[in-house]
Order: structure tokens, then C-alpha cells, then sequence
């Protein structure tokens, strides 16, 4: 099974439970005394089911069958648990990158306004708003079917997964504030794989191994496996977020430029560039009102010093890299499990 296949038969069934959890939430807190809880679900509510493809609850799900078991409603249910983590991250980080729109649709932060136009309250009730996703993430796996110790265990992998992407989060935070020559490559992999990897792919996949039943030593390969993956795929990310176009991404690409974020496309390029190029990307990396036509200088380092060819092959390297590791457990993990995970490298790391 390829991941578009995968994620398009669980896509609808993870949205039509994760709808009905929604509504279940909202008709709960349907009171005046609960003050405008209901309203900030229904922007919770909007916000998730806005992102059409469940690649998340995909990945728990091909996790939980690798061990040969079946997928049934109540493992449904306990994936969207991933959903429910992964959004509670991304709503805080929402407001730490002044995001606006994510899938179309205003941020929390940004619905959040609307009481009395105030930026703080916005951020205030974005911030309450991922509390209540990581509770319902926690509810969503204490509740399935499977036995207590592999749900034990998959809550450790959680909570560990949710201090590590702090970590990854403050790591990518500290790199703004660092000179660039202070920044080597593998600092900022160590930030890729604590900031995205780990919670985007190491924690869905192996928690649903965990939670299969699957042997402690394969799910350690499953976990380096997913390290790699995600790690390349967030340098994919940073690639085509400075040289994609918006409608590709969903997202400016100059935000990043802007931010000032210290991705490996930028200190590689800082490494390899001349002193007036260095001079150039340290004026408008991090600039507040960065134009297209700066960008677009920027754009011209960063493929005229090689950093751009570079990182395509360090994706490549890792993707390999990945293959070699899931090729040694092919014969312990089920075909569709191992067919889908093999596409995932090429589909997500745009490899042929």
C-alpha cells in the first residue's frame, strides 16, 4: 500500500471521528456558563478539519499494523490522537512564527482576536486551545482497547516526544539569536530531528508499533527509521519553503527569511559564502521587511555558493540511509506496513 493510497482510505474515517469527538466537545461546553469555551472548540474544529489529508493517523495506523493486526474503530479512535498532539504543537508555534493561515483558514491566535481585537487575547486563548488538544490526545490513548502496560508505554513515548520537541523548539529559537558562524550541521540536524522528526513521524509510527504490540527491537528501528525521514523531510520543508511559491506550500516564502530561521540551506550557505555574500545574508536574514527582491538575493547566494545542491544530496543521503534501515526489518513488519513506509521516503523527500 503507497501512502496516497494509505492516507486515502483512513483520511475520511479519521475525519469523520475526529468530527464527531468535536461536536460530542461542543455540545459538553454548549452552556453560557462555560463562557466562550464552545466558541474557541469551534475554532479548534475549524482549524483541524481544515487539513484535508490525516497523513498523521495514516502513519499510527501502518505502525499498529505492522504486527499483523487489524484496524477496527476503536484503533480509528486512538489515532486521532496524533491529530490532536501534533495540532497542540502547532498552534503554540502558530504564535512563536506569526503564523496567519494554515490550511486555508485563519490560526487560532488569529480567530482568537475577534473577542476585542486585542493580539494578547488572541494568543491567550491559542495557547488554552493546544491545552485542550494535548488532554483530548492523552484521553484518546488511555481509552483504546489494547492492554494497560502497551498503553503505559505508549504515554512515556509521548510525554518524552513532547519535552524533546520543546527542546527542538528552543533549540530553533536560540539558532535566531546565534551568529551564523556559531551554527554547524550538525547542531541544526540535532534541531531538526528534536523540533520535527520526532514528533511528526518517530512518535505516530512507533506508538502505533507500541501499541501493536510490536517487539521493543524492531520499534527501535522503526524509531531510527522515522528519525531520518523526518529529519530530511523538515530540510525538504526549508528548501521549498524559501524557493517554492506559496500555493505549493501553503505558506509565504519569505516568512522563514524574515524569521530569521538558521535552516541548514542558510548555514551552509553562510559557510561557503564569500565575505561580501556573508555581509548580504547577515542584512537580510532576519530582516522584519524583508521584500521579494531581497529574497530573491538571498535566493541567488544560496544556489550560486552550492548550499542549495547540497542539501538536495544530504536528502538524499538520509533517504537512503532510512531504506537501508527498514530493508534490515522487511521480514518483521508486514507487507502493507513495509510497502508504505518505503514509499513515504520517496514521496515525502520528493526522491523518483
Amino acid at each position: 500500500m503507497n501512502v496516497k493510497d494509505a492516507v486515502g482510505i483512513y483520511s475520511p474515517k479519521v475525519k469523520a471521528v475526529l468530527e464527531s469527538f468535536l461536536n460530542e466537545k461542543t455540545k459538553l461546553y454548549d452552556d453560557q456558563s462555560f463562557g466562550i469555551t464552545i466558541e474557541i472548540i469551534e475554532f479548534i474544529k475549524t482549524y483541524i478539519l481544515a487539513e484535508v489529508r490525516q497523513s498523521r493517523p495514516t502513519l499510527f495506523l501502518i505502525g499498529y499494523i505492522a504486527s499483523n493486526n487489524d484496524v477496527t474503530e476503536n484503533t480509528i479512535a486512538t489515532s486521532i490522537f496524533t491529530t490532536f498532539f501534533t495540532k497542540y504543537l502547532a498552534i503554540h508555534d502558530d504564535i512563536i512564527d506569526k503564523d496567519t493561515i494554515k490550511n486555508g483558514v485563519p490560526t487560532i491566535h488569529i480567530q482568537g482576536k475577534k473577542f476585542n481585537g486585542s493580539e494578547k487575547m488572541g494568543n491567550d486563548l491559542a495557547i488554552l486551545a493546544g491545552d485542550f488538544l494535548w488532554s483530548w490526545a492523552i484521553d484518546s490513548v488511555l481509552n483504546s482497547d489494547v492492554p494497560l502496560e502497551r498503553r503505559w508505554n505508549a504515554l512515556e513515548a509521548i510525554n518524552k516526544t513532547n519535552e524533546l520537541t520543546n527542546v527542538g523548539q528552543i533549540m530553533d529559537l536560540d539558532f535566531v539569536m546565534k551568529k551564523f558562524e556559531d551554527i554547524n550541521d550538525k547542531d541544526v540536524w540535532l534541531m531538526y530531528t528534536n523540533k520535527a522528526a520526532i514528533y511528526c513521524y518517530v512518535l505516530p509510527l512507533t506508538v502505533g508499533a507500541i501499541l501493536g504490540g510490536l517487539p521493543t527491537k524492531i520499534v527501535v528501528k522503526l524509531e531510527e527509521y522515522a528519525k531520518l525521514v523526518g529529519a530530511a523531510s523538515q530540510l525538504r520543508d526549508d528548501v521549498e519553503g524559501v524557493f517554492s511559491e506559496e500555493k505549493i506550500t501553503g505558506k509565504s516564502n519569505i516568512v522563514d527569511l524574515q524569521m530569521g530561521v538558521k535552516s541548514l540551506l542558510i548555514v551552509k550557505s553562510f559557510e561557503l559564502a564569500t565575505n561580501d555574500q556573508k555581509d548580504l545574508l547577515r542584512k537580510y536574514v532576519g530582516k522584519d521587511d524583508l521584500t521579494q527582491e531581497e529574497a530573491d538575493k538571498v535566493r541567488q547566494i544560496i544556489v550560486s555558493v552550492g548550499a542549495k545542491d547540497y542539501c538536495e544530496k544530504v536528502i538524499i543521503q538520509k533517504g537512503d540511509e532510512s531504506l537501508t534501515i527498514l530493508r534490515e526489518i522487511k521480514d518483521n513488519i508486514n507487507s502493507e506496513s513495509y510497502e508504505y513506509l518505503e514509499d513515504l521516503v520517496k514521496f515525502r523527500l520528493r526522491l523518483n
